[in-house]
């Protein structure tokens, strides 16, 4: 629910899919295949902030993940989609 808040509140056509222990966050087409530069700027982001995520597949939760580590990736994919939404495409 968190990620979702986050994929909709950022406003940028990042979508989430899938179920909460296997999420897919990807992003709307566009005529001018942006979307591309999107996702690869917001995956290389979540990776600088400590957060591996598959671009092409489901990202997955297991039972090691804390809750804490749950709130960092939320917190980490919030600020990736914030700096595409700043970046001029």
């Amino acid at each position: 629910a968190d990620l979702k808040k986050v994929c909709d509140a950022a406003d940028i056509g990042a979508e989430l899919s899938g179920i909460p222990p296997m999420q897919f966050i990807t992003f709307e087409k566009d005529v001018y295949k942006k979307y591309k530069a999107r996702r690869t700027d917001f995956f290389a982001q979540l990776i600088r902030r400590g957060v591996f995520m598959q671009p092409f597949h489901h990202g997955y939760i297991c039972h090691r993940h804390t809750e804490a580590d749950l709130k960092h990736t939320v917190d980490m994919v919030a600020e990736s989609l914030d700096y595409v939404k700043h970046k001029n495409y």
